[in-house]
């Protein structure tokens, strides 16, 4: 088993028990941040940045139906 705190700096501290020596450091930059997608509101228009496991709401009038943002990037397909 293992405890895990934060730390002064920028981080969290990880501690084995029964093992006060053995302390390992993990930086923020190695944990992974919860991704968020962009949504238009269908009511409103305004943009929504919505987290996995987030509820799917308008964060400016409530609304509940949202569309995926176009993605930029050019999407071609093979055709046969």
């Amino acid at each position: 088993t293992f405890e895990i705190f934060p730390s002064s700096t920028s981080g969290l501290l990880v501690r084995m028990l029964g093992s006060p020596t053995t302390v390992s450091r993990l930086f923020p930059s190695t944990l992974k941040p919860a991704l968020k997608m962009e949504y238009i509101c269908g009511d409103c228009g305004q943009f929504n940045a919505i987290a996995k496991g987030q509820a799917i709401r308008c964060h400016q009038c409530g609304g509940r139906i949202m569309y995926k943002k176009r993605t930029a990037r050019p999407v071609q397909y093979e055709a046969r």
